[in-house]
């Protein structure tokens, strides 16, 4: 989906003066998918992604079932390997897909994590089309200059700030890097989901260190100190 659409799905979408709503992977996704027979030659599924200007394509039944997926590399020649000479020979069949109600951050953080360029969106086990990293950039594209003074404004809202807390913000292709240190055990998650709630933020790498244990923590060891001497 072109960025302009989202862009026009977002400005309908927020109320004046609001925040942007969370997206799902429907409102950006390419439907319907380009899509591959497993009796389609090898050579001629090279064609249809190239045409088409995609890495890779899902591949399908006659009823749209979800079959496997091939890609560029699964395409090209290898030397010592009897040439293969259909989709069904050569495609990947352990595929991870997205269903099309999933939130458009979640997708994009495993497209990164798992290196992908794009994922099938299925409804029950039936391609209704693809989302990729490239559908994103209209919804997340935002600088990691921006990410980085987004998120430490928020935690500094959220009163994560000296002397209880003292977290340095780093960002890197959108993925925030939080160092430093909270005050009890339990604001190290809390500061990480913080983190992970910021629209652009596509993961976080959470190096937060704690001063003290949680203050449920504390009173247990207290209480059971108190016991031993009873």
């Amino acid at each position: 989906m072109a960025a302009e659409e989202i862009a026009l799905k977002l400005r309908l979408a927020t109320k004046e003066g609001g925040s942007v709503p969370r997206l799902h992977v429907r409102d950006v996704m390419t439907s319907p998918a380009v899509t591959l027979a497993p009796s389609t030659p090898a050579r001629e599924a090279a064609r249809v992604l190239h045409t088409h200007w995609i890495s890779g394509a899902p591949v399908t039944d006659d009823e749209g079932e979800l079959l496997g997926v091939v890609t560029e590399a699964d395409l090209v020649p290898q030397e010592g390997v009897t040439a293969r000479e259909t989709v069904g020979e050569v495609m990947t069949t352990s595929v991870q897909t997205a269903g099309p109600d999933e939130e458009l951050r979640t997708v994009g953080r495993r497209l990164v994590k798992a290196r992908l360029r794009q994922l099938p969106v299925v409804a029950g086990t039936k391609v209704i089309g693809v989302v990729a990293r490239r559908d994103l950039l209209g919804v997340f594209d935002r600088s990691d200059r921006e990410l980085v003074a987004a998120v430490g404004r928020f935690l500094t809202e959220c009163a994560f700030v000296p002397p209880d807390a003292d977290i340095h913000v780093d960002s890197t292709d959108g993925v925030i890097t939080l160092n430093g240190y909270v005050l009890y055990e339990s604001d190290v998650r809390v500061a990480g989901s913080l983190a992970a709630s910021v629209d652009g933020v596509m993961d976080v790498v959470n190096n937060l260190a704690f001063q003290a244990p949680n203050p449920g923590l504390r009173n247990i060891e207290f209480a059971r100190s108190t016991e031993a001497w009873d």
